[in-house]
Order: structure tokens, then C-alpha cells, then sequence
């Protein structure tokens, strides 16, 4: 329905209709407004772009239009609110360049125009809104260099955040004229290097550079900004050593003891890692993983480390890393693609009993499989395919079933991948216990006899049994009959049955027989698997450092990194 005004009351100070259904502003003598200083209609259905007559009230000081379906430009007319302090007009269906007329509120602090289809360049007159103090643009398809006289002249700026366009040119050095806390410029097309000056932001606590086209070594600078709580530096080209001192000394890094996420990731960086890296009590998040790192883990003795999620995939060498009997919050640990030889210690469930995903993939892990792993309550994700591991399946992974008990429903293994071992023996008979698996790949092992008929009560998006020794009829019914890829059991020659092009000869010996049993019944899952695992860790983490934010800056700090942290450990999550 529409929003009519026909009878405007002049004294009226406040307009709010936002979270409704109006699909319609249709506005009348709004010039007798004057005294609106307050406007939202945020989060409803509204179209036909925006009005220009809003620009015709002249004492308004907050406008919120988000959230809507507005699609036209944005008219030259708001640059006439010169009263106007704050701008919201974030995800509302804009497709449009930004008029330079914004230029002319110098009254504004805060413009957020993010998540829409914005076009074109930042008009350099933007440079004359000197209050501003949060400037967020991100998730959209602007362009061009970022004018320098921006930077100059912002000198209340604490929020930057240009995340998703792109932009192109170098990191400006006049960052160091800005009091910023948050700097986000993640999946640009930046090029050049991290400029020495950016060691003079002291207030920066959030940095995001990531997924741009940067390159050379890190300056020590970096090291000046002890308030620093993110650093996030992936996909990129930085090189140079992280231990030398020929490039970037990475225990300069853990100046900043408060430091909570570090993502060095997918960068061209060597070296040892530094022992002091691990003494950093607060720190969550830590990415290193593709580079070029030598050497093992060190062995410490801080039981204090926070750390929710360590991914050092395709760095790393040596033995199971002992360090980790120290991180027991750690919910994600990502050690696949790696050089670690030994065993898989049975001390790892009572050390991290927290963990959902363990990835411990192409290895040269050897021996067996600690019935230990079968006691995680949390667990959702386990893969140890690509080693040489050998021995049976553990009949206590039946025990993994404890975990459906847990509050809710995201609790469960939901992913189990054991492919190209050297595993031996059947397929444990009570699998059904897995009731919330998805995704099962027993590939490239030496199982034998028959897959058990409990099988068909699991409701399986993915499945791989193929090159074994199994034998026997392929049960059928529930989720496996929507499975009928014959590769999924190629090369087990003892294997007939759909859908496989091989009868049965013994059908009094089948064992697809599901004659008598207990129907099962359960709810299909919607949410993605890995949003699940996320979802919980991701909550938790902001539950943990909640009581962080109680002041301005913070809250910043809090409300700008969060969908974009969310955004980047989804996207990994995807590739485990």
C-alpha cells in the first residue's frame, strides 16, 4: 500500500514507518516539513526511486531508506539537506552514480550507501563533507582511484569501508593524516604496496586489504599499531620472509596484545614461524595457511590461547604438532595439505574437545585411527582422506550418535571422509548411527565384505565407496535409491545390484532385504552444512568478546567486520 501525507502537520518532528509493507511514498507538501528533523522508512517494500521533494526539507538530520526496492538514481536534491547528519540508504536496489551534489552536506557523519549497484567513481568534491566520520560504500560496482584530496581532508574519519568494488590505484599514503579505527578494502583491485606511513593510524584496530592485487614485502611499521584487533591480508602477493630480516619480522606482529584475528593466508610469505606468535592470549582467528612456511610447530607450555579457528594447510612439516594440547577452545583446525608424518595422537579429543572441523587431509599420517576421535560431541566435519593410514574402521565411530542429543539441531557429524588409506575390514554395521550425515566417502581403502543395510537409513547428499573389496548386494530404499551414480561403487568387483549394471545371482543372500524394519523418520536439514558449523562458531565468537564493545569506537569495530569475517570463513569453509 501506499504512503500518503495529504495532511501534513507543520510541527511534526519525527517520521517513523520503517519494517513495514509500503510499497509507495507518494509525498505531499513536504515543504511544510520543516521542522522533520527524523525520517525513516527503512525495511519496507518501497519503489519508483527517491523522491525529490525529500530535498525540500530543510531541517532534516537523519534520512534511513534502506532496505527497499527503490532501483532509480539518487536525486541531486538531497545535497540541499544541509542540516543532514546522517545518510542511510544501504541495500535498497540503487542503480545509479553518485551525484556530486553530496558534496555539498558538510553537516554529514555518517553515509552508508553499501549492498546496492552503485556505478561509476567517488566524485573528488566528496573531499568538502569534512564532518564525516563512517563512510561505507561496500558491495557495489564503483570504480577508479580513490581521490587523494578525500583522505586530506576527512580528518574525522574512523570508518572506512570500500569492501567488494573496484576500485584500483596504490594505498594512499595520507592515511596517516586520518584517526581511523576501521580500514576495509578487501576485494579491490589495489595494486603496489602497504605504505610505510600506514604505521601512523595508530588508532587503527581493524585492517582488511585482502583479495586485491598487492604485493611486496610488509613494513615493520605495521607493528606501531598496538590497538590493532584485525589484520587480514590474504590474496594477495606478499613475499619476503615472516622470520628475517629481510622483509616483515612477524614478532613485530605480536606487539599488538590484543590482537584477535591474523590472516596471512594465500600469500607468497616464508620462513619459520616465530615462537611468539603463540603467546598471543586473545588472538581467535589465525590464517596462515598457502604460503611457503618451513619447519615444525614449536612446543609451548601457554594454556591461556583462545584460538577458535587455526587453518595451516600447505605449510607445514613434522610430527602432529603438540603445541595444540594448549588450545582447548579451538572449534577449527585445518592441517590438510601438509608434510605431517606420525600417527594421530590419541590426546587430541581431551586436549580440543570443543573442535567441529578437523581436516587432516593429505598427509603421511600413518597407522590407525584413534578410537578417541569417536568421543567429540561437537564434531561435524572429519577428514583424513589422502594418508597412509591403516587398520579398521573404529566400531566406537558408532558412538558419534551421542551427538544428535546435543541443544540443537546444527550438532552432528555431517561430513566423514576416510578416502585413499590403506583401511581395512567391513564398514561398521551400525553407521545408521550417524543419523545427521551427509556426505560419506570410504574411497580407495581395502574394506571388504558387505555394505550393511543400516546404510539405507541415512539420508546421504554424497556418497563414495568406490575401488574396495566389497561385496555383495547394494541396498536399496530411503536416500540411497536417489543416488545413482554407478561410480559410487566402481571397482569392487564382488559388488551387484542397482545401479550397478550387475545382477544378483543369490537373491536369498541378499542384503538389501528391508522387509521388517522400523520405519525412520527425520526432518530434512535446510540450513548448508558448512553455514551450520559456522553459524555456531561464529555466534559463539561474538558471544565470547562481546563485553569488548561497549564504547563508540568499538562498536564500530564490531558492526564493520562482521559480515565481511562471516563472508571470508563461509567461503573457506566451502573448500574444506
Amino acid at each position: 500500500m501506499p504512503i500518503s501525507l495529504p495532511e501534513i502537520v507543520p510541527k511534526l518532528r519525527h517520521i517513523d514507518l520503517s519494517s513495514n509493507i509500503f510499497t509507495d511514498l507518494v509525498p505531499r507538501n513536504l515543504s511544510r516539513l520543516q521542522k522533520l528533523d527524523m525520517l525513516f522508512l527503512n525495511m519496507n517494500n518501497l519503489t519508483g526511486g527517491i523522491s525529490e521533494e525529500l530535498g525540500m526539507i530543510s531541517g532534516l538530520e537523519y534520512l534511513d531508506l534502506g532496505n527497499n526496492l527503490l532501483g532509480e538514481s539518487i536525486p541531486a536534491s538531497l545535497g540541499d539537506l544541509q542540516n543532514l547528519g546522517l545518510l542511510k540508504v544501504a541495500d535498497a536496489g540503487l542503480v545509479s552514480t553518485l551525484p556530486p551534489e553530496l558534496g555539498n552536506l558538510t553537516s554529514l557523519e555518517l553515509i552508508n550507501l553499501s549492498e546496492n549497484q552503485l556505478f561509476g567513481s567517488l566524485p573528488p568534491c566528496f573531499a568538502k563533507m569534512q564532518s564525516i566520520d563512517y563512510f561505507r560504500v561496500s558491495g557495489n560496482n564503483l570504480n577508479g582511484t580513490i581521490p587523494l584530496g578525500l583522505f586530506a581532508n576527512w580528518t574525522y574519519l574512523s570508518y572506512l569501508n570500500l569492501f567488494g568494488n573496484n576500485f584500483v590505484g596504490s594505498i594512499v599514503p595520507a592515511l596517516q593524516y586520518m584517526d581511523l579505527i576501521v580500514l576495509n578494502l578487501s576485494m579491490n583491485r589495489s595494486t603496489g604496496t602497504v605504505p610505510l606511513e600506514i604505521g601512523k593510524a595508530t588508532s587503527l584496530s581493524v585492517i582488511d586489504i585482502s583479495n586485491n592485487h598487492l604485493e611486496g614485502e610488509l613494513p615493520a611499521s605495521l607493528s606501531r599499531l598496538t590497538d590493532l584487533d584485525y589484520l587480514i591480508l590474504s590474496g594477495n602477493k606478499f613475499t619476503g620472509g615472516i622470520s628475517n630480516s629481510n622483509g616483515m619480522e612477524l614478532p613485530t606482529l605480536c606487539q599488538p596484545n590484543g590482537l584477535l584475528v591474523l590472516d596471512l593466508s594465500h600469500n607468497q610469505l616464508f620462513g619459520e614461524l616465530p615462537r611468539c606468535i603463540w603467546d598471543l592470549q586473545y588472538l581467535a582467528f589465525m590464517d596462515l595457511s598457502s604460503n611457503a612456511l618451513v619447519g615444525e610447530l614449536p612446543i609451548m607450555n601457554n594454556s591461556n590461547s583462545s584460538l577458535i579457528s587455526l587453518y595451516l594447510s600447505n605449510n607445514i612439516t613434522g610430527y602432529f604438532p603438540a603445541l595444540l594440547k594448549n588450545f582447548r577452545n579451538l572449534a577449527i583446525l585445518d592441517l590438510g595439505n601438509n608434510k605431517i608424518s606420525g600417527t594421530i595422537p590419541s590426546w587430541i579429543q581431551e586436549s580440543n574437545p570443543m573442535l567441529r572441523v578437523l581436516r587432516l587431509r593429505s598427509n603421511m599420517l600413518y597407522g590407525s585411527i584413534p578410537w578417541q576421535l569417536s568421543q567429540f560431541s561437537h564434531l561435524h566435519v572429519l577428514h583424513l582422506g589422502e594418508n597412509n593410514l591403516t587398520c579398521t574402521i573404529p566400531t566406537s565411530f558408532g558412538n558419534l550418535s551421542s551427538m544428535r542429543q546435543e541443544s540443537t539441531n546444527l550438532r552432528g557429524l555431517r561430513m566423514l571422509n576416510l578416502s585413499r588409506n590403506y583401511l581395512f575390514g567391513g564398514i561398521p554395521e551400525h553407521i545408521e548411527n550417524l543419523t545427521l550425515l551427509e556426505s560419506l566417502d570410504l574411497s580407495w581403502n581395502k574394506l571388504s565384505g558387505p555394505i550393511p543395510t543400516s546404510m539405507s537409513y541415512l539420508f546421504l547428499n554424497s556418497l563414495n565407496l568406490s575401488s574396495n573389496i566389497l561385496s555383495g548386494e547394494i541396498p536399496i530404499g530411503n536416500q540411497l535409491e536417489t543416488l545413482v551414480d554407478p561410480s559410487i561403487y566402481s571397482n569392487n568387483p564382488g559388488l551387484c545390484g542397482f545401479p550397478l549394471n550387475i545382477a544378483c545371482t543369490n537373491h536369498s543372500n541378499s542384503t538389501a532385504t528391508l522387509d521388517g524394519m522400523k520405519e525412520h523418520h527425520q526432518d530434512t536439514e535446510t540450513l548448508l552444512l558448512y553455514y551450520s558449523i559456522i553459524a555456531g562458531v561464529v555466534f559463539g565468537f561474538w558471544l565470547w568478546f562481546g563485553a569488548l564493545f561497549l564504547c563508540k569506537p568499538q562498536m564500530f569495530v564490531f558492526f564493520g567486520s562482521i559480515d565481511a569475517m562471516q563472508y571470508k570463513v563461509l567461503q573457506k569453509m566451502k573448500h574444506v
